[in-house]
């Protein structure tokens, strides 16, 4: 519960942030910096060593940590934004940043993959692909969402309303109730039990208890100190997003021209502010601004809605997760990772070089078999 608080105050800090106009996409999505979470396990297992069987120090000093490092982050960002240093973004060709795009787009099929059948990661073996297609359990519960995604594609291609993708997957959502309350012997629980609905994270938390985590006698600075390499690396892995997340999602959105400068300061007053709240590093998300904007989130005030939302969600608690199906979520990973793809490598051909588009499909190949940043400086090098 202290970190799902922890997640939605960082998220509703840089949601407010980018919508009253520090960015220049007021109703981007801001968003808890996801990327950053191997960073948090390597601080975290080094202070659990260092101070064994003490729990309560080992927390509070973990904490100090991460706060630390948001302040740290929020700094650098402002000051790169400050020093004009926005022009890096030019060593980044258009075709690298497609390339990212399908990138994205591949990780997003991969994750709905791993989110539905919930297997902890997707394999590149024969035998987990056919267990895919072999286990009937198994593509039920990925089939079922893929077959919710098409279904979706080609509503939208017959209706062009905004409306289509929300009312969706809002009607999906009470037929499936409908459907379990008319079965006689299913059961929300026992859909819970065997994965069709996410389970229940039950707590009598509040979502301001982890303040009382924040204890200033509990803190090992020392260990704090040696932590310090590991925020710095944090830090400059966050830096790397935005060159490629604000250029990529221009492109997505036909912008032509967009302010890096500026982006890299909101992005400073959102990480800064974030730290000051006790929470840790956020950043102008991608993939989730696109989906936002293209089912017609177009001013500030979609913006400032969605935090308000997000806000509600976080004093209600997660017991509102465990009536979702993950079908659901699912379908949505999945459009969003086809629509991306699609936009990327089918209709840029004919609008890039040959070179360009096996460009494109290289960086794709190396996000997939080793790593994003690789497929990133592949994609440089080349």
């Amino acid at each position: 519960p202290s970190g799902l608080s922890i997640f939605y105050i960082s998220t509703i800090i840089s949601q407010v942030t980018y919508s009253s106009g520090l960015s220049s996409f007021v109703s981007g999505v801001g968003s808890e910096m996801i990327e950053v979470t191997p960073f948090f396990h390597t601080m975290a297992l080094a202070i659990k060593e260092g101070l064994p069987g003490k729990d309560d120090e080992i927390i509070t000093t973990t904490l100090f940590c991460y706060v630390i490092s948001s302040l740290v982050t929020g700094i650098t960002f402002y000051s790169l934004g400050k020093l004009k240093l926005g022009k890096i973004v030019g060593f980044f060709p258009r075709h690298i940043l497609i390339g990212c795009i399908v990138g994205v787009g591949y990780f997003l099929l991969a994750t709905g993959l791993e989110v539905t059948t919930r297997a902890a990661k997707v394999e590149y073996t024969w035998s987990f692909f056919a267990n895919l297609f072999t286990n009937v359990d198994t593509l039920m519960k990925w089939g079922l969402p893929a077959l919710l995604t098409v279904v979706l594609i080609f509503t939208q291609r017959c209706f062009s309303n905004s409306l289509v993708l929300p009312s969706f997957y809002i009607a999906t959502l009470v037929a499936f109730h409908f459907i379990v309350a008319l079965i006689p012997n299913v059961s929300l629980d026992k859909l819970r039990q065997i994965g069709w609905i996410f389970p229940v994270a039950a707590s009598s938390d509040k979502w301001y208890d982890h303040y009382k985590l924040f204890d200033f006698s509990k803190v090992h600075w020392f260990l704090v100190l040696k932590q310090f390499p590991t925020m710095m690396a944090l830090t400059f892995f966050g830096i790397l997003h935005v060159p490629i997340n604000i250029p990529a999602l221009a492109i997505s959105l036909q912008k032509d021209k967009v302010d890096v400068d500026k982006e890299l300061i909101a992005h400073g007053y959102s990480n800064f502010i974030s730290g000051l709240f006790g929470s840790i590093q956020n950043y102008l998300v991608y993939t989730n601004s696109v989906l936002f904007i293209r089912a017609g989130a177009d001013s500030a005030m979609a913006g400032y809605i969605l935090a308000l939302l997000t806000f509600a969600i976080m004093v209600i608690g997660p017991v509102l997760i465990s009536y979702i199906p993950i079908c659901i979520v699912g379908s949505l990973i999945f459009l969003l990772g086809y629509e991306l793809i699609y936009e990327a490598l089918v209709e840029t051909l004919g609008k890039v070089t040959p070179f360009e588009y096996l460009t494109i499909l290289i960086i794709v190949l190396t996000m997939g078999i080793f790593d994003f940043v690789l497929g990133v400086i592949v994609g440089i090098l080349i």
